[in-house]
């Protein structure tokens, strides 16, 4: 009796101190926004801050691991599952009916229409390294895409770096609750901790954010992420503070697929319109370095393009069995990936990574 009663308490003295490193009993590890942030973040958030944001390298899984970025590549993963996405809410007042909405109910751009701003449909090449097709989604040219759905569900993250300067990336919406998805290394650098201060710019066009800005109350990593890297775990999620998913909607999410996927992949890459404008590549997934657990697709973005969505069955302006986020840009293996600038992978969305941090948060 008196030994289990001391494996009681060593047992909740131990849940006590990784309670308070942020290191939760799901397999996550958490950052809580300091009442600072929260009182600041968007005075913090200057239009200079903004401008100045480096576009964020990609995680280096070779740099980071050595050799043992070899292992762990073909872990099994479950049945395939999704859960699906949903346009914004059409209710007046502070949230936004979704622009180029006909009063009908009906979408008053069509496919092809070339007064709409929106070009044909792509002609796709399949599953090779470095081949795709590219568009920019809200390119220099006026156009208002961006605030369509689902592309008004993908925006820019910026957050504040260990160094003190000001960095971006790319993330979207992915559940009713204000929650986002992004790549774990735009919120935790590995041997160093966690980022501060991130702040979403959902339709985020060339200094221009439509549907407003939002900080941010929680972000959360896997605990394989911060203890042993590896690129099928550059998964992050945030917490929003705010009605962003109201006013943006959020696009659906897919896990255990399998690796031969028809993918959009989106993202503000500093390479492209110096990180202004949000881009759109059209490719079929490969496995990445032969990794089950990691797609690859040809792509132009890099830097900047860090946890952009790449949306499985995409289809303009519809929701709900449409638009899944099946993976998000992590960065590119110098050794197998493909050219640099001309591919690059991404964590395949599994029951480790997304099912997990999804649970965790609520989404």
């Amino acid at each position: 009796m008196k030994t289990r009663i001391i494996l009681v308490a060593v047992l909740a003295i131990v849940f006590c101190l990784a309670s308070q490193s942020g290191f939760a009993a799901d397999r996550t590890v958490v950052k809580k926004a300091s009442q600072e942030e929260m009182n600041f973040s968007e005075a913090f958030w200057t239009p200079d801050k903004v401008r100045a944001a480096k576009p964020h390298p990609w995680y280096d899984e070779e740099a980071d691991l050595g050799p043992k970025a070899k292992l762990f590549k073909n872990e099994p993963v479950g049945p395939p599952g999704s859960a699906p996405g949903a346009r914004p809410s059409k209710t007046c007042g502070s949230y936004i009916v979704d622009e180029g909405q006909a009063a009908g109910g009906g979408e008053s751009f069509a496919a092809g229409d070339s007064d709409s701003g929106i070009s044909e449909e792509f002609a796709e090449d399949f599953g090779t390294k470095n081949v795709f097709d590219d568009t920019y989604v809200n390119g220099p040219s006026p156009t208002i895409l961006q605030t369509q759905y689902p592309w008004k569900a993908i925006g820019k993250l910026f957050f504040r770096n260990l160094s003190g300067g000001t960095s971006s990336c790319t993330a979207s919406v992915i559940s009713p609750n204000d929650i986002i998805v992004t790549a774990a290394h735009c919120c935790y650098e590995r041997g160093r901790g966690f980022y501060s201060n991130w702040r979403f710019y959902p339709a985020y066009r060339n200094g221009n954010a439509p549907l407003g800005n939002y900080g941010y109350v929680r972000a959360r990593v896997l605990t394989a992420w911060v203890n042993t890297g590896g690129r099928q775990n550059d998964v992050c999620v945030i917490r929003l503070n705010g009605d962003a998913s109201a006013r943006t909607g959020y696009l659906g999410r897919s896990w255990n697929y399998s690796i031969t996927q028809h993918h959009r992949a989106f993202g503000y890459p500093g390479n492209i319109g110096s990180g202004n404008y949000l881009i759109e590549c059209a490719a079929e997934s490969y496995a990445n370095c032969g990794s089950s657990l990691v797609y690859g697709m040809g792509c132009s973005q890099t830097y900047g393009a860090s946890g952009g969505p790449w949306l499985r069955g995409f289809e303009m302006f519809k929701s709900g069995a449409y638009n899944y986020v099946n993976s998000v840009v992590s960065g590119w293996d110098g050794t197998c990936t493909g050219t640099f600038g001309q591919s690059f992978n991404g964590a395949r969305f599994t029951t480790s990574n997304i099912v997990t941090l999804c649970n965790a948060e609520g989404c």
